[in-house]
């Protein structure tokens, strides 16, 4: 067990830089978690404002369930509340990122969902909002854990996803790495909207995105592949 804590905490740590250097979160905030059998590995405070997400593996918080610190030189990360409810609320749950994405963030202000866009966001479906909560409050934890039980069905595919209004994104997978990449491919699609918004203008191809995702669905099931 002693091991792969270990090894968890280094992954952690590779995760926050790619998370940083992507532009999937910024020195505000953000947060990564993940279980290691009955212990949760969480992020510390500050990760990005003081530490510019470049941690050491000794940094990363090793808690109990019930979010009693056991291990871990700083303090942990004003976000744990929402990520212990998540894992007290979804056992499948092994891995948690919270990221303020750049490309999302405009989403996010906007009160805009991300529709699946692209074939490999499908399994994610479409990523709209829980109900607004202040940052790092039991408001707001009870708000993700309410907006994702509805999204259990993306979760057994790749990651339960959700933005917070004016604040982020947060991705629940039985993985942290599922997490990460549901991030990531959520930011894709974000960047993709807002790049190619003037398409309409420029092409008759290029009709509106609920068009799009309509012929996508239709073109996918000629293959038999789900696309719900």
């Amino acid at each position: 067990m002693a091991t792969d804590i270990q090894t968890m905490r280094e992954k952690i740590c590779e995760l926050g830089r790619l998370l940083f250097d992507r532009k999937l979160t910024d020195a505000f905030g953000g947060n990564i978690s993940a279980r290691v059998g009955k212990h949760i590995l969480i992020t510390p405070r500050y990760a990005g404002a003081q530490f510019n997400w470049q941690l050491k593996p000794e940094q990363i918080i090793v808690a109990t369930a019930d979010g009693k610190k056991l291990e871990g030189s700083d303090e942990m990360s004003r976000e744990s509340r929402a990520h212990f409810r998540l894992y007290e609320d979804f056992p499948k749950g092994n891995g948690i990122v919270h990221g303020h994405a750049r490309n999302i963030l405009a989403f996010c202000a906007a009160g805009v969902p991300i529709p699946p866009i692209l074939e490999a966001n499908f399994p994610l479906g479409e990523i709209g909002f829980c109900e607004f909560g202040p940052a790092i409050t039991n408001e707001l934890a009870e708000s993700i854990v309410k907006a994702l039980h509805k999204k259990e069905d993306a979760l057994a595919d790749l990651a339960a996803c959700v933005m917070a209004p004016w604040h982020g994104i947060f991705a629940l997978a039985q993985t942290v790495d599922d997490a990460y990449n549901a991030v990531e491919l959520i930011d894709n699609a974000a960047y993709i909207i807002l790049m190619s918004s003037g398409l309409s203008q420029l092409s008759t191809h290029a009709s509106g995105w609920v068009e799009r995702t309509a012929l996508l669905k239709e073109e996918l099931a000629k293959y038999g592949k789900p696309t719900e």
